[in-house]
């Protein structure tokens, strides 16, 4: 694994500091579903400075909000939210879909905001996304060529 060093802020403050001192240098690390891949296979984007956020208790958790809604914390697991009752009252389509997200053992680990942040790794879906572009691009040439003729 590609060595690092490990912060463990207890303070949204104290984080901020860590990773504005760091730059580009440095990840965010909760659930670190994605990022350990990053940092086992050694790859150039794995960062050299982790900020261990999960004992920042105020990113935790779901709360209601004063107009309603709902908050849900960055490191609040997809578990916790696909199995929350005030998440189920609220937005039952969330829950459905986040019981079809992955194995009940990642959505046990990963957090919401991860889960959010993540890059793609699955070169299938990157493959499509590179395919769709170029073809976009060949779309909108042939269509300023029809323009001009």
């Amino acid at each position: 694994m590609k060595p690092i060093t490990l912060y463990k802020p207890k303070s949204i403050a104290e984080a901020t500091e860590i990773l504005v001192h760091h730059g580009p240098e440095a990840a965010v690390y909760a659930g670190g579903t994605d990022l350990l891949i990053r940092l086992k296979n050694r790859l150039n984007a794995a960062p050299k400075y982790l900020v261990d956020i999960k004992g920042i208790g105020e990113l935790a958790g779901i709360r209601e909000t004063a107009d309603g809604g709902l908050a849900i914390g960055a490191t609040t697991t997809i578990a916790d939210v696909q199995h929350s009752e005030i998440v189920a009252s609220k937005y039952p389509l969330l829950v459905a879909t986040l019981k079809k997200i992955s194995s009940p053992e990642l959505r046990n680990q990963s957090t919401i905001a991860g889960d959010i942040m993540q890059e793609v790794w699955c070169q299938y879906l990157r493959q499509l996304s590179v395919l769709a572009q170029r073809r976009l691009s060949l779309l909108r040439r042939h269509r300023r060529q029809q323009l001009l003729s």
